[in-house]
C-alpha cells in the first residue's frame, strides 16, 4: 500500500516512464493576504530604570529578556483597526492582513508613552505569506530612516537593505536615550522625535536620497480636494468624470478627496474609466484644514512620489472669508469655510515632518473663483514650489481635467512643477477657445513661481512705503486711481468699467495695471515701482486670458477697497481680517488701505431716494457733481 501511493505519488509530479500521459505540473502556492508576527527583542539594551529597565550593571546577573514585554501595545500604520498583544516574553501575532506594498508597525509602551520601537517592510511586488518581524532598536534605526526616505524624498526603500554601517549612528543616538536619558521622552515627545535621533537618522536619510539607490515608485502623485457640500457638487462630479476620461501612466496616481451633502467625505482612486472608494467618513466639515492635512500626510506616506500635486476645488473669493459667501472650501452643512490662516497652517502641518524638514508641494492649484491675489501667494509661498490660480472668476465648467492629467501620460518623469502649472494654464485657455465657449465665457489662468516671492515681497514693501509716508500727498491721487473709470463710447459695466482692470469683486485690481496707473499720479514711487515691476515678472511666469473681458489682467491682483468694501477687511470674532494676513503683517500696504479709507466726507446714504437741497445768499457760480453709487 505505502508503495503504491508512492508511485502514485511519483506519476502524478513527474509522470510514469513509457507514458504518453502529459507531464503533471503541481501549481505554486499565492497568497493573496499577508500574516505578520514575530518578536521584540531589547536584550542588548540597558534600557534605563525610569523606562521599566534595570541598573545597566546588574544586567549580567539577569536574564536578558528583563523588560516584561507585557507593557508593549502594537499597532499598524494608517490602520487604525489591527493591533497586537504583546506576550512577557516579546511575542506578538497580528490579524491576517490585506496585501500591501509596505507596512510600518509601530510597539509603544503606554506606561512610558514616548517608548517606541518600529519594524517596517517594503517591496514593489506587494508583501504576501508569512512575514516575521523582528523589532529591535536596529529596525527601529532602518524603519525611521526608511520613513524619511519616504516621506522627504518620496522614495520607497526596502529597509532590509540598509546596511548596519548606514544605521550605526541612529542606533547610538537611540541607545543614548533608553540608556542614559529617558528624560528626553514623554507623552509628547516620542523616542523618535528626540533632536539626536531625528538628527542622526536625517543625516543617513539625506545621504542616500543623494545616491539615489532607492527608487521613487511613482513620478507624481496628484491630490485634488474638492469642497463639493454646497450648489457646486454636480460640476465636480463632472470633474471627476472628465479625469475619467483622461490616459493614465503608471507612474502617476491621482486621488479624490470629496465631500457631498448627501454622501458625505470619501476619498477615491480615479483611474482610466473607474474610480475605486478607498475611504467612506460619512459627515463631516471639509471646511476644517486638519481633514485636508490628513488627506495630504496620508497620501505621502500611501503613495510616495517624486513629485506631488494638491489642487483644491470649490467656491473662491480669494482671501476673503464673508458671511454670505466664505472662504476657499465651503462646507453648507456645516455652515463653515475654510479660511486663509487655516489654509495655511493645515498645508504647512501636513508637508513638515520630523526636525522640521518641509517638502513643498512641486504643484499647486486651485480651481475656484477670485483665488489670483498677490496675498494668496505670499500666504502660501513656503507651502509650494508653482501656484496656478485666477485672477478673474472661473466659468463653470472649470479646468479640463482630462486633457490637464494627460498631459502626465507620457514621460511623466520629464513634467516637472513649472512645466505642468505652464501646461495647465495653456490647456485651460485652449479649452474655451477651441471649443467656442470663449464667445460665451471669459477667463484668466495664471502660473506664479512661488520661489520668486521673497524678492517680489521686499520690493513690493519699497513701493507701498514710499506711497505710505508720503500719504499726506498721495492718497487723493490713489483714490483718484481706484474710482477712476474707462473712457469708452459704449457704457461699460461691471468690473470692465475702472481704468484698472477689477474683477468681479472691485476690490480685486491687477496689480501690474495698478503700479503702471499710479506711476502717472504718484511720480514719488517710481523708482521702486521701477525694480518692482520686472520682479512681478519673474513672479508670474505664464498666463493667459480669454474671452472679452479682463483685457488689463497679466496674473497678479491685489486688494485695493473703497470705503465701502473696506468694512469686510476688518476683524470680528469668527472670520478673518485682512490684517491677519501675512502680506499685511509683513508690509505697510494694510496700513495704507486703512489711510485711503479712514475719512468719510458725510454719512453713507441711499441714493434710491437723494435729494439736495442748496441756498446761498450773494453770487456765486456753483458746481455740484453727483457720483451714481456704485451698484456692487
Amino acid at each position: 500500500m505505502i508503495l503504491t501511493f508512492f508511485c502514485l505519488g511519483i506519476a502524478w509530479v513527474f509522470g510514469c516512464s513509457g507514458s504518453s500521459s502529459p507531464t503533471i505540473v503541481l501549481p505554486s502556492f499565492i497568497p493573496d493576504s499577508l500574516v505578520l508576527s514575530g518578536n521584540i527583542d531589547l536584550s542588548n539594551v540597558a534600557v534605563h530604570p525610569n523606562l521599566g529597565g534595570i541598573i545597566p550593571s546588574l544586567r549580567e546577573k539577569v536574564q536578558p529578556s528583563f523588560l516584561n514585554y507585557s507593557n508593549f501595545q502594537g499597532t499598524i500604520e494608517d490602520d487604525p483597526i489591527s493591533s497586537a498583544k504583546v506576550d512577557s516574553v516579546g511575542h506578538f501575532a497580528f490579524p491576517i492582513l490585506p496585501l500591501r506594498d509596505q507596512i510600518v508597525i509601530r510597539f509603544q509602551k503606554p506606561d512610558s508613552p514616548g517608548f517606541v520601537l518600529e519594524w517596517m517592510a517594503a517591496d514593489s511586488k506587494n508583501l504576501a505569506g508569512m512575514v516575521n518581524a523582528r523589532v529591535t532598536v536596529e529596525s527601529t534605526a532602518r524603519a525611521l530612516i526608511a520613513r524619511m526616505l519616504r516621506n522627504r524624498y518620496g522614495r520607497r526603500v526596502n529597509p532590509d537593505l540598509i546596511t548596519d554601517a548606514q544605521i550605526i549612528d541612529t542606533v547610538k543616538a537611540i541607545n543614548f536615550v533608553l540608556e542614559q536619558r529617558p528624560e528626553k521622552i514623554s507623552s509628547k515627545i516620542s523616542l523618535l522625535e528626540v533632536e539626536e535621533v531625528v538628527s542622526a537618522a536625517a543625516s543617513q536619510s539625506s545621504a542616500l536620497n543623494a545616491s539615489a539607490t532607492s527608487p521613487w515608485p511613482r513620478d507624481w502623485t496628484i491630490l485634488v480636494y474638492q469642497g463639493g457640500d454646497n450648489n457646486l457638487e454636480f460640476a465636480l462630479r463632472d470633474d471627476r468624470n472628465e479625469m475619467k476620461k483622461a490616459t493614465f501612466s503608471d507612474r502617476v496616481t491621482l486621488i479624490v478627496q470629496i465631500d457631498t451633502a448627501n454622501e458625505g467625505i470619501r476619498r477615491l482612486l480615479i483611474e482610466k474609466g473607474k474610480e475605486t472608494e478607498l475611504l467612506r467618513a460619512g459627515k463631516g466639515d471639509s471646511a476644517d484644514s486638519s481633514k485636508l492635512s490628513e488627506l495630504v500626510s496620508w497620501a505621502q506616506r500611501a503613495f510616495p512620489a517624486r513629485r506631488f500635486a494638491l489642487i483644491l476645488a470649490s467656491h473662491g473669493l480669494g482671501w476673503r472669508n464673508r458671511s454670505e459667501s466664505r472662504g476657499i472650501i465651503i462646507d453648507e452643512s456645516e455652515n463653515t469655510a475654510m479660511n486663509f490662516v487655516a489654509l495655511k497652517s493645515g498645508i504647512l502641518q501636513a508637508v513638515t515632518h520630523s526636525g522640521g524638514f518641509v517638502r513643498p508641494f512641486d504643484f499647486l492649484g486651485f480651481d475656484a473663483c477670485l483665488m489670483g491675489l498677490f496675498e494668496v501667494a505670499y500666504q502660501l509661498r513656503d507651502t509650494g514650489k508653482f501656484l496656478v490660480f485666477s485672477e478673474s472668476n472661473e466659468p463653470n465648467p472649470g479646468w479640463p481635467y482630462d486633457i490637464i492629467l494627460s498631459r502626465l501620460a507620457t514621460n511623466a518623469a520629464a513634467i516637472d512643477g513649472k512645466s505642468l502649472a505652464e501646461g495647465t494654464c495653456l490647456d485651460y485657455q485652449n479649452a474655451y477657445v477651441n471649443s467656442g465657449l470663449s464667445n460665451r465665457y471669459s477667463g484668466t489662468l495664471s502660473a506664479i513661481d512661488l520661489s520668486k516671492i521673497p524678492i517680489a515681497r521686499d520690493r513690493f514693501y519699497d513701493w507701498a512705503n514710499s506711497l505710505f509716508q508720503q500719504r499726506s500727498t498721495v492718497l487723493a491721487s490713489l483714490r483718484g486711481i481706484r474710482d477712476a473709470r474707462k473712457d469708452s463710447a459704449d457704457p461699460l459695466s461691471g468690473p470692465e468699467r475702472y481704468r484698472v482692470q477689477a474683477f468681479e469683486f472691485v476690490d480685486y485690481r491687477d496689480l501690474i495695471d495698478l503700479i503702471t496707473a499710479v506711476k502717472d499720479v504718484a511720480p514719488i514711487s517710481n523708482i521702486a515701482a521701477d525694480l518692482l515691476l520686472p520682479a512681478l515678472s519673474e513672479v508670474i511666469i505664464f498666463s493667459v486670458r480669454f474671452g472679452e473681458k479682463y483685457k488689463g489682467a497679466r496674473g497678479l491682483s491685489i486688494s485695493f477697497p473703497t470705503t465701502v468694501e473696506f468694512a469686510d477687511y476688518t476683524a470680528n470674532s469668527s472670520k478673518v481680517s485682512y490684517s491677519d494676513l501675512d502680506l499685511a503683517l509683513d508690509t505697510p500696504w494694510d496700513e495704507l488701505l486703512i489711510a485711503m479709507n479712514s475719512y468719510e466726507p458725510s454719512e453713507l446714504v441711499d441714493g434710491r431716494n437723494l435729494s439736495v437741497r442748496l441756498s446761498w445768499k450773494t453770487n456765486a457760480d456753483l458746481d455740484l457733481y453727483i457720483g451714481e453709487p456704485d451698484p456692487y
